[in-house]
């Protein structure tokens, strides 16, 4: 009986711990949030409310595993994979109840998602209701979720209304698509069928180098139709680590060319899976390899062509493709880059 009122006391802490937000500290891979103890908590009980165990608390905390706790004593409730879940994913005797970031200076979602497992970006906004990137300063964003064992809450009912309401409002997708549109100047069409005279005439390959133009051609044309980003375009997932220099790389030949400029962003699929990452400018010859530096990392990338004549281009020295970007760890949309060639 004794056990049983520390433990529904622990729970109507964690509850009134819940309204108020619980804000993630630390940095990765110690990350942690402060309990504040009421009377009659253990560390175990503690350990069943946060889904984790009494010797992972009492060492962040420096504590013996049988060590009392004090009212009003500050506990580091360690955040692992026991307790922390970014997919979604979840048993049918658990719920989740959010785990905040505080926005500070200079942060970004890419940032921001770089400090927390690299969790999606479209999670973060779609947890937040975000309709853009746009972040303030001090602002709470949810980055994760606690789990709770049902089991264990709903003997509150206090804990067991905070617990339904955040997983409601804050319910993850647990596989959600992202799409990736065809760009809007290609236009696919049916081949007509050949006769039998037709098919014995043998077809010819089109050179590597017409191939090519024909991407800078599109890839031309998709900069200058949409300039702008738009909520319904969406990024594919991002395989390329930040340092991946490219699949360029090794057919790189150093010369005596070097220029410097701001540069932006081109919007292709190519370069997600395999390093092939591509940019538009009017400095190097269509097809050389150059090196691109900026952020303290460098890539690798093939030169499909000059920059198109359109105003959003002036005062630029180059575009890259999406995938080269992710590669060199930048979130801004135009950013000052060095080019070797």
């Amino acid at each position: 009986m004794k056990k049983f009122f520390v433990y529904i006391s622990c729970l109507l802490c964690i509850s009134a711990f819940a309204q108020e937000k619980i804000v993630i500290e630390g940095a990765a891979p110690n990350l942690f949030f402060t309990h504040t103890t009421a009377a009659k908590e253990t560390l175990y009980g503690l350990a069943r409310v946060y889904n984790q165990t009494a010797a992972a608390i009492a060492t962040v905390n420096g504590l013996a595993n049988d060590a009392q706790l004090s009212v009003g004593q500050k506990i580091k409730i360690p955040i692992s994979n026991n307790n922390f879940v970014q997919n979604g994913q979840k048993a049918a005797d658990e719920t989740l109840i959010p785990l905040y970031h505080i926005v500070q200076a200079k942060h970004t979602l890419y940032g921001i998602s770089r400090m927390y497992n690299n969790v999606r970006i479209d999670f973060i906004k779609e947890w937040n209701n975000m309709s853009n990137d746009v972040i303030k300063l001090n602002q709470y964003l949810i980055v994760g979720y606690l789990k709770s064992k049902i089991s264990d809450v709903s003997s509150n009912a206090a804990v067991a209304k905070v617990s339904a309401n955040s997983e409601k409002q804050y319910e993850i997708p647990a596989t959600k698509k992202i799409e990736t549109p065809l760009p809007a100047t290609v236009v696919v069409k049916e081949e007509p069928k050949k006769s039998e005279e037709q098919k014995s005439v043998p077809v010819k390959e089109q050179p590597k180098k017409a191939e090519e133009q024909k991407t800078a051609q599109v890839i031309v044309q998709q900069v200058t139709a949409i300039p702008q980003k738009t909520e319904s375009e969406k990024i594919p997932v991002n395989t390329i680590h930040v340092g991946d220099k490219g699949y360029f790389a090794s057919l790189y030949q150093k010369g005596n060319n070097e220029v410097s400029g701001d540069a932006a962003i081109f919007k292709t699929t190519s370069g997600w899976t395999d390093g092939k990452f591509y940019v538009l400018m009017n400095n190097a010859d269509a097809g050389s390899i150059v090196r691109v530096s900026a952020n303290g990392k460098v890539i690798y990338a093939k030169v499909l062509g000059a920059l198109p004549d359109v105003k959003e281009d002036n005062g630029l020295m180059m575009r890259i493709s999406t995938a080269g970007v992710a590669a060199l760890g930048i979130a801004d949309t135009k950013f000052f880059v060095t080019v070797n060639y």
